[in-house]
């Protein structure tokens, strides 16, 4: 269980992160920071619950040990599960350089040329059967070269659980669950462009210090993995 965290409203912005659209979240998977556990406890059953997993870093040519979120071939519910199921807590060199988070969902533009963010509900039900026709006329076309046919309301309700579905992107986890890595980003801009700044506590409380890397270590001794 993570441990509560100070809420910082300078962290909060959440049409800058619709507009980025996510780029941080799919070239990389967020990392943990120490803060975020008040007890070895916390780590283990962050790690157990299918959020976490031990990968390794290096620092001035040192490795050490880290804690991460898991990626999607480290998801436990998954059939395509690259970790052996007795290594659940430690990273592999199949998927510790892995970045698509598998918490993380990325947003769709398009359902059969029409795009999500132009239309919803309200729109379609404004619109004249021509234009219905015209704007559904991919679908149409697709469905009738697979001998379906539908009705106008068919295609409509279609198009709209096609959109609650997959018309949307972002994080599935809520800032409860998110972590410290993640949470504590500051969004900001940079000569007109998205600038995100790390957290101080990246760099002030980072997983290499001696007394951190002791909770790591311990846990994977414990499993019998060093």
């Amino acid at each position: 269980m993570l441990a509560k965290r100070r809420n910082l409203d300078i962290s909060v912005n959440y049409e800058m992160c619709k507009e980025c659209g996510g780029r941080c979240c799919k070239s990389c998977v967020c990392q943990y920071l120490p803060l975020d556990f008040d007890c070895l406890e916390g780590i283990e059953d962050e790690i157990e619950t299918n959020y976490a997993i031990i990968d390794r870093g290096e620092l001035g040519g040192e490795e050490f040990y880290y804690l991460r979120i898991r990626n999607r071939n480290e998801d436990l519910t998954s059939p395509g599960l690259l970790l052996p199921h007795d290594q659940i807590y430690l990273a592999t060199e199949k998927t510790s350089g892995q970045r698509g988070c598998m918490y993380y969902k990325s947003q769709q533009t398009y359902y059969l040329g029409i795009k999500y963010d132009e239309w919803d509900e309200v729109a379609l039900r404004n619109l004249t059967n021509k234009q219905l026709n015209d704007l559904f006329s991919l679908k149409i076309r697709h469905d009738r070269r697979n001998f379906k046919f539908q009705s106008m309301e068919k295609n409509i309700q279609d198009y709209l659980e096609s959109k609650a579905e997959f018309g949307w992107g972002g994080c599935l986890l809520g800032e409860d669950k998110r972590t410290g890595g993640a949470l504590y980003i500051v969004p900001d801009y940079k000569d007109g462009q998205i600038y995100c700044q790390k957290p101080d506590e990246m760099y002030t409380d980072n997983w290499d210090k001696p007394e951190h890397q002791e909770k790591l270590v311990k846990i994977l001794s414990k499993r019998g993995i060093l």
